[in-house]
This record gives structure tokens, C-alpha cells and sequence, in this order.
């Protein structure tokens, strides 16, 4: 008798707890929201393990929304030989990674209205407002201006050849500041006419 008012108790109290939950999502959406996020997170926490189960010995991930972070997973180790945990205090070199924040911040100029996709690359790097390009005759002066639509989709014409002739004897007298870079990198030859084909590159 004990078990079966007990198992009746149980019954109810989900029941309540149930009707409870629908009233507030319908008095107040923002619960749905807020249980959709956190389901959101816990399968984002389950893929983050799967590629620990594959054999990456850490991640750490965050999520951020307006400056704060709303959302952050760190497991593994820093140091797999020792069994030194992540701490979150690492640094990272983020390699090509890099061209997302690069992206994603050129994007937020481009909302408020500081520059025009169109627009041409030379007329805010001098540098680039003529380029030379390779052909089958050799290397000629490039017809079609780059323009900033065609960095961000990979078809300016730009490589990765960071090792040339001349880029190895600019590394032994700089430092490499980024704009001075840049401009080095202006005076190599495109590998073809910007805008008629898609190449991975240093366009971003």
C-alpha cells in the first residue's frame, strides 16, 4: 500500500511540475528560450567530447554576446604527457583561425557603413591599386582591380607563397608589422585576374 501511494506521489508531482513549466512558457516565453539554450549547450558539450573521444587532447570553446561570455567549456589537458589539466589561462596561436574575427569585424565596418564591398582594395592600401599578374606570356599588369568583395570570397587572385625570393630577404631587415607586410606582399604577382576564379590566399 505504502509503494503504491508512494508511486501515486511521484505521478502527481511530475504532473504538477509539468503544468507548471507550461503555464510559465505560456505566461513568459523567454523560459522556452532560456531551456533551448541550455539544451543547445549540453549537445554542444557532447560534441566537444566526441573530438576528445577521437584523440585531441583539449579544447576549450566560448561562446560571447555583447561583450560578455555566456557560455564556456574547457576539458582535456594542457600538457597530456604530465596529466596537466586545461586551465583556460593558455595561449594559443590560432593560425587561420584568424580570418574569422578578421572577417566577422571588416563585416561590422561594412554595417555601418564605412566602406562599400565594391569598393576597390587600392584605395586603402595604395599599394594594391596596381597589381601585376601571371599569364601565359608572363607576368603582365592585371586588367580587373581587386576589390574588397573578392577578399572575402577567396578570388582576389592572392596565394600563400610567403617563402619567395624577395619576401625571405624582407624578413631579415623587419620585424613584420602587419600593414608593412601587407604592402610587401602587394608587389608579388597574382597567381590570375581578380574576380575570375576561387583560390584559398592571404586575402584575409
Amino acid at each position: 500500500m505504502f509503494n503504491v501511494d508512494k508511486q501515486k506521489f511521484a505521478y502527481k508531482t511530475v504532473y504538477a511540475a509539468i503544468s507548471m513549466l507550461c503555464i510559465l512558457t505560456l505566461r513568459f516565453p523567454f523560459v522556452i528560450v532560456f531551456f533551448e539554450v541550455i539544451f543547445m549547450f549540453e549537445q554542444t558539450k557532447a560534441l566537444c567530447d566526441a573530438f576528445l573521444k577521437m584523440g585531441i587532447p583539449a579544447l576549450d570553446l566560448m561562446v560571447c554576446k555583447d561583450g560578455a561570455c555566456v557560455f564556456r567549456y574547457i576539458k582535456g589537458y594542457a600538457d597530456p604527457e604530465n596529466k596537466i589539466p586545461m586551465s583556460g589561462k593558455e595561449k594559443y596561436h590560432i593560425y587561420s583561425a584568424s580570418k574569422l574575427f578578421t572577417c566577422v569585424a571588416a563585416m561590422q565596418l561594412w554595417e555601418k557603413g564605412l566602406f562599400s564591398l565594391d569598393d576597390e582594395l587600392g584605395k586603402y592600401i595604395p599599394a594594391y591599386k596596381e597589381m601585376t599578374v601571371k599569364t601565359e606570356n608572363g607576368i603582365e599588369t592585371a586588367k580587373n582591380p581587386i576589390r574588397i568583395h573578392h577578399l572575402f570570397e577567396m578570388t582576389s587572385g592572392m596565394n600563400y607563397a610567403l617563402s619567395t625570393p624577395e619576401l625571405l630577404e624582407y624578413y631579415k631587415t623587419s620585424r613584420c608589422p602587419t600593414l608593412e607586410l601587407v604592402q610587401e606582399l602587394a608587389k608579388q604577382p597574382l597567381d590570375f585576374e581578380p574576380g575570375t576564379r576561387w583560390q584559398y590566399s592571404l586575402s584575409h
